[in-house]
This record gives C-alpha cells, sequence and structure tokens, in this order.
C-alpha cells in the first residue's frame, strides 16, 4: 500500500490504520472507496486497468467527475461524496477535504483564465464553486453555498456568493464560533 493511501486512511480514521479496517473502509465507506479507487487509477501496475475501471464504475454511480489524472496531494476526504466536479488540471495539495456538490473547474477567458491551485489543510462546504485561474491558500475554510473566482490568503474564512473573505486575525476578536470552524 502506497503512502499517499496510508495517509487518506488515517486522515479519516485520526488513528494508524490496520488492514482489517482499510478493506472495511473500502467497503463500507463510500468517500474513502472512490479516493483508494482514484488513486490505485493512476499507480503503476498489472492492477492499474482494474482500479481505472472501478473509478469510472463508481463515479458514474456517484456522478463525479474527479480524473485520477488530476495532481492531489495525501489526506484527500469527500465527504457525502457525490455530484464533485474536479478539473483534470487543477491542483490540490494536501488535506483537502470537499463536500457534496463542489465545482472546482475552469475559466477559458479573460483575466481569470485557468484552473484553481488549492494549497494545503482546506475544507470546501458544500455547493461551492471555485473557478478560475486562482490560488487557495494554506487553512482555508470556503463555506457552504460560496462561489469564489480570487485568490484567498492564507488563514481565511471565505463566506457567501459573492465570497468575502474574513482573515483569522479579524475573527479572533469577533467570534469564538469563528475560531471554531478555523481551527484556531
Amino acid at each position: 500500500m502506497t503512502e499517499t493511501v496510508k495517509y487518506d486512511l488515517e486522515a479519516i480514521t485520526k488513528k494508524h490504520y490496520s488492514f482489517p479496517y482499510l478493506c472495511y473502509l473500502i467497503i463500507k465507506n463510500r468517500g474513502f472507496r472512490y479516493v483508494f479507487y482514484l488513486r490505485m487509477a493512476g499507480k503503476k501496475g498489472f492492477l492499474k486497468p482494474l482500479f481505472i475501471f472501478l473509478h469510472s464504475k463508481l463515479s458514474h454511480k456517484m456522478n463525479n467527475e474527479i480524473s485520477y489524472k488530476t495532481k492531489i496531494g495525501k489526506g484527500l476526504t469527500l465527504g457525502h461524496p457525490s455530484s464533485i466536479v474536479v478539473n483534470p488540471e487543477a491542483e490540490l495539495g494536501e488535506d483537502i477535504s470537499i463536500s457534496h456538490g463542489v465545482t472546482i473547474g475552469m475559466v477559458k477567458s479573460g483575466k481569470r483564465q485557468g484552473v484553481p491551485t488549492l494549497k494545503n489543510h482546506i475544507y470546501i462546504g458544500a455547493n461551492a464553486s471555485i473557478v478560475g485561474g486562482i490560488t487557495i491558500g494554506n487553512d482555508v475554510l470556503i463555506a457552504a453555498n460560496s462561489f469564489v473566482d480570487f485568490d484567498v490568503p492564507d488563514n481565511s474564512l471565505v463566506i457567501g456568493n459573492p465570497g468575502i473573505i474574513k482573515h483569522k486575525d479579524c475573527l479572533l476578536y469577533t467570534s469564538d464560533a469563528a475560531d471554531d470552524l478555523i481551527g484556531v
């Protein structure tokens, strides 16, 4: 088993893995199963065609479009993994958590032309859209139903449509609940 799959497993379980628990998660946890097939489809080996097939079937069943060729760091978790679309050219860092209905897509023209780059430790709420040649910094929470087509600095919270950035420094003095959301 690869280091990336081990890290994905630990991101879900919050503890060290065991092989029986890995098998249990592949059977019972749709999000982990999807990520596992995604990872294994991207690896070299004689089982690659099998995992490409399994990933394709599960993608169709769950209405997801995440290519196994997409650059995704370790620790990807999918909460309620359905209707998730990620452009194959997008880059996702480590410890990314994606909820259902999320779109990470391309803008074909204009000043925001391109695909997003997401750094590390990012939570993306349900039905959020992240589009264009933008960069999402480290330790960012993107709230549900937010539309993001602008760069987001590190340690931020993005809320709404159009998105509004709340910086961690501002939140320290305004709301204890917001601090809990961004992990302060």
